[in-house]
């Protein structure tokens, strides 16, 4: 995998946000984009932090194991559409194989101040 200029991504444009799940969505095309990428760049939008300074994305979880997923979903039509979720950058991430991203920040306590969560 080639290395790539998170900081050039930008977003954050395409990032949608639903007040009623308190939850951000963006699509990607995982046949022209690193889902992994798509994941960082959109946790930047919704954090409002650059991209190199969140904590790399291989402390979760293997970027190039899901970029794997993605690709071969998109590469085979009889494959089941399938979501993975994770916690990133104190951020609930959900990616579903169909081209949807969705990131819940934490939850925000009773002075409207994020909650770290640990992570």
């Amino acid at each position: 995998m080639s290395e790539l200029d998170v900081d050039s991504i930008d977003r954050s444009e395409a990032v949608d946000y639903s007040p009623e799940t308190d939850t951000y969505r963006t699509s990607f095309d995982g046949s022209t984009e690193s889902v992994s990428m798509a994941v960082v760049s959109t946790v930047a939008v919704v954090t409002e932090t650059g991209p190199t300074s969140l904590p790399t994305l291989n402390d979760v979880l293997d970027p190039e194991a899901l970029d794997s997923l993605v690709e071969r979903r998109d590469r085979d039509s009889a494959a089941k559409d399938f979501r993975l979720s994770f916690e990133y950058a104190d951020c609930t991430v959900t990616v579903h194989s169909y081209g949807i991203i969705a990131v819940r920040p934490p939850a925000v306590d009773a002075t409207g101040a994020r909650g770290d969560g640990g992570g």
